[in-house]
């Protein structure tokens, strides 16, 4: 019965027809040229991942075990020497006390306490500290000697790979040759060096094999940095008299580690025990546990796969490439030499499979031959079943275009073509009234559109009058704000000045009225010594002039507000001129000294550290803008702060002039820092700003003046550093920093790398 049905279906519906005679073709042959390009896909790539995986994994293993295993090396050339000199004849315990001075917490160091530590010379002397408790004997005395003079011989040598080279006693006596850092000389009284792991992984219990041993990574919160250490056991006569080391700062191989990553991969350190080195998103977790975070104690199930995995059984391939069990990715496993951690880059198979899905489109041109074969076979059954028939319908539809309705169709057909035919005799008839009926529509539709058009017109204007209030609105309130300023200023002497002339007046009219009786009469009369008495003339005399001094005094207040609002918007020269940059910055300070003011909070303090300036070429009102944008932004950032503060330093550097204006609030995000000289970029709330001061202050900096205006985030507070030349074209190096990417760079290069244990 149901195929019957089918059957009969097929052969009424022209459609149907069609459909089965194009459709389950062309989608079998498209399905069967997708899956075989898409698995051909997938299986050479993942061989080309897992090629690339392995020349990766082994130029950086390479690469990253260099300095561990040159450290190793360079220990072992300097123990044997070491050995050497202490088998010679032992050192004049003479020289030992007159280098070491007892200093006021019982240790000895060599260098007096009271003297500057920039006097000790740091290239070429190892520092050295004696802890107060330890038993000081000639033989002992001779030994550090000894140790002080191989660390300042081999600190040399060894100083453009490593920041320090250090030679320890068992009995807490460090001898350490680190020129950024006089260890030595900076360590507090309790330091114990024998009591810290590098001190313990040298004794003999812990280290029964006497070989050299690397410490476990751990970070030192003074220089902020973390770092391993390699220690090297030193025995002599059948005892353990001290240990060798340096200290190898690893933040540039964490920061490599997760910054160069292969594409779309992530890279993960750890120790042999299960110790966490490096990991893209646990770096906090690492640093908040001191550097003692195991993959057991984390809630990560791939990682501790590959950690099982690394435990197995080892094998002969230094460069393992293995599969998730689970399917989720590819592991890439090596060891960096030295202290043998386990490097894994793990690569996510799902972005294989998108690679393989976006490989498939030569599928297209398999799509497009298909599409061929479609029209071809299209073709013949329309011509067929369908062009034949709708020929006939077409001549119809041109009769009645020529107002001939009067047209025969075949009516009986059992498909579509048939019921078609009914249709469009049905539709004949109604055809005039729908012409008729369409005129109408098209008069009112002439009508709707005219009117919306209308209204579009008006909403249009509406919004330009609104943007146009806008930006008046800010102007006048910039403009409002400034106006507020300097009325204050200027209402306090104007004020002053008035009060006093009543006084003045008055004075006067009773000294001339005086004057006048005293010239009546013919002799000093008693009336006119009244007089005198009555308006205490003594005291007039007496303050009168100190009056008038008063009232120059106000006036000369107004004068010198009038002299710093001219000297800031620079009327008297618009053009390129020398001028005096403290002048500019004092002028807009005087201008925001009411906003420094804040009411009823403490005032906001300035602390200026102005240099040795000489006169720069510049646009001077345009720098004076700049520099009210720049000291408005950091009132705006103190506004929540109590004891706030902006400091202003001016330095000359070479041709260039540099002017910093910080401030201790609390600061900008660093992910925010690289678009804040962006247009309209603003951190403020909606309606307190627009975002053009700093990129409108970038723009005079850098294309009036040539220089730059960067921004770095201080540990309290925001900095912005402008450099400008001193003559326009003159001296401005472009290579410098004209982000904050780079900026940052730069600084770090110009910092003394400290690095103590």
């Amino acid at each position: 019965m149901l195929r019957s049905n089918l059957k009969e279906r097929l052969r009424r519906s022209l459609t149907l027809k069609t459909m089965a005679w194009l459709g389950f073709p062309v989608v079998g042959i498209s399905t069967f040229a997708i899956a075989v390009v898409y698995f051909y896909t997938l299986h050479t790539g993942e061989a080309q991942i897992r090629q690339d995986l392995r020349r990766h994994l082994q130029d950086r293993s390479a690469h990253d075990s260099e300095v561990f295993q040159l450290a190793e090396v360079n220990q072992q050339i300097l123990k044997q020497d070491l050995m050497e000199r202490l088998a010679q004849p032992p050192e004049p315990t003479q020289r030992f006390d007159q280098q070491m001075s007892r200093w006021s917490d019982g240790t000895l160091r060599n260098f007096p306490q009271k003297q500057d530590l920039k006097l000790f010379p740091a290239l070429k002397k190892s520092t050295v500290l004696v802890g107060s408790q330890v038993q000081l004997t000639d033989k002992l005395k001779s030994q550090i000697l000894t140790f002080e003079a191989v660390t300042s011989q081999y600190g040399r040598a060894f100083y453009s790979r490593y920041d320090n080279t250090w030679v320890n006693s068992s009995q807490n006596i460090s001898v350490d040759y680190r020129p950024k850092t006089l260890w030595g000389l900076e360590a507090t009284a309790n330091t114990d060096v024998t009591q810290e792991e590098y001190g313990q992984l040298a004794t003999p219990a812990k280290n029964p094999s006497r070989s050299s041993q690397w410490t476990s990574l751990y970070f030192d919160a003074v220089p902020a940095r973390w770092m391993v250490s390699l220690v090297t056991p030193v025995d002599y006569e059948g005892k353990h008299i001290g240990t060798i080391g340096n200290d190898i700062v690893v933040n540039d191989l964490m920061e490599v580690t997760i910054r160069d990553a292969f594409p779309h991969s992530r890279n993960v350190i750890f120790q042999q025990d299960g110790l966490l080195i490096v990991h893209p998103n646990r770096m906090d977790e690492i640093k908040a546990s001191g550097g003692k975070l195991k993959l057991q104690s984390i809630n990560d199930p791939e990682l501790k796969r590959i950690y099982d995995q690394t435990r197995s059984a080892p094998s002969t391939d230094p460069i393992q490439i293995i599969k998730d069990p689970k399917g989720k990715s590819f592991w890439a496993i090596t060891k960096i030499k030295g202290p043998d951690w386990i490097w894994v880059t793990i690569y996510p198979q799902s972005d294989l499979v998108l690679k393989a899905i976006e490989q498939t489109l030569p599928l297209i041109v398999l799509g497009i031959l298909a599409l061929f074969l479609e029209l071809f076979l299209l073709y013949r059954v329309l011509r067929r079943n369908v062009h034949l028939p709708l020929f006939k319908l077409s001549a119809a539809t041109r009769a009645i275009e020529r107002g001939d309705f009067e047209v025969e169709l075949d009516t009986q057909r059992p498909d579509e073509l048939g019921s078609l035919a009914r249709s469009f005799s049905s539709m004949v008839s109604q055809l005039q009234t729908s012409f008729s009926q369409l005129e109408t529509y098209n008069e009112t539709l002439e009508s709707q559109v005219q009117e919306r058009t209308q209204e579009l017109s008006n909403t249009l204007t509406n919004l330009q009058q609104t943007q146009r209030q806008l930006i008046q609105s800010e102007k006048m309130s910039s403009l409002g704000e400034m106006v507020a300023g300097i009325a204050h200023e200027v209402n306090n002497p104007i004020g002053f000045v008035h009060g006093n002339l009543e006084y003045a007046e008055t004075y006067v009219r009773q000294l001339l009225e005086h004057i006048a009786l005293y010239h009546e009469s013919d002799s000093l009369s008693e009336a006119v010594k009244a007089n005198a008495e009555e308006i205490d003339l003594a005291f007039i005399q007496t303050d009168l002039p100190k009056l008038l001094a008063s009232m120059k005094m106000g006036t000369d207040r107004i004068q010198e507000i009038v002299l710093s609002l001219r000297n800031f918007s620079r009327l008297d020269g618009v053009e390129l001129k020398e001028a005096n940059l403290h002048e500019g910055l004092d002028s807009t300070l005087l201008i925001l000294n009411h906003r420094l003011k804040r009411p009823p909070k403490t005032p906001i303090a300035v602390e200026k550290h102005y240099g040795q300036l000489q006169l720069v070429q510049c646009y001077p009102g345009l720098l004076n803008q700049v520099f009210m944008n720049l000291m408005g932004n950091a009132i705006d950032a103190l506004e929540s702060v109590e004891d706030a503060k902006i400091m202003i330093t001016t330095r000359l550097l070479n041709e260039n002039v540099e002017i910093e204006i910080a401030d201790n609030g609390s600061g900008i995000p660093e992910s925010v820092i690289p678009d804040i000289f962006n247009s309209f970029f603003t951190t403020k709330e909606i309606g307190k700003g627009t975002g053009l001061g700093l990129s409108i202050s970038h723009q005079i900096i850098t294309e009036r003046h040539g220089g730059s205006i960067v921004c770095r985030s201080l540990p309290q507070g925001t900095a912005f550093v402008i450099t400008i030349p001193i003559r326009l074209g003159v001296g401005f190096d472009s290579a410098q920093p004209t982000n904050m990417a780079q900026f940052t760079k730069t600084q770090n290069r110009g910092v003394s790398g400290v690095e103590p244990r």
